[in-house]
């Protein structure tokens, strides 16, 4: 039985930066390497509570979204999605946007 753990997370809007008063700068997220920092730092908190045969899948929505699949936390699953919901924050604020933000 395939275990699993989706996390779908909305990607931050693009950055506009005004040059002058009638020009802006745009500058667009690297969404695939803001979502793999982010999966690299929820694995190991999901592993230690679900185990390690685990798969992590975080990807871009347009909704927010924790689901998981043939897997149960132990408490209770509301309680889990909450703190990893905490998690997920907290890592987001604690980034450099400049590591995150295309050229």
């Amino acid at each position: 039985m395939h275990k699993s753990v989706v996390i779908r997370v909305v990607p931050p809007p693009a950055v506009k930066i005004p040059l002058t008063t009638a020009i802006l700068r745009i500058r667009e997220w690297d969404v695939e390497k803001l979502l793999d920092h982010l999966r690299e730092s929820l694995e190991p908190r999901i592993h230690a509570e679900l185990g390690e045969d685990v798969e992590v899948q975080v990807v871009a929505g347009r909704q927010s979204e924790i689901r998981l699949n043939n897997v149960k936390p132990r408490g209770g699953v509301v309680e889990w999605k909450e703190a990893l919901g905490e998690a997920i924050g907290e890592t987001m604020s604690e980034i450099d946007p400049e590591m995150f933000l295309a050229p």
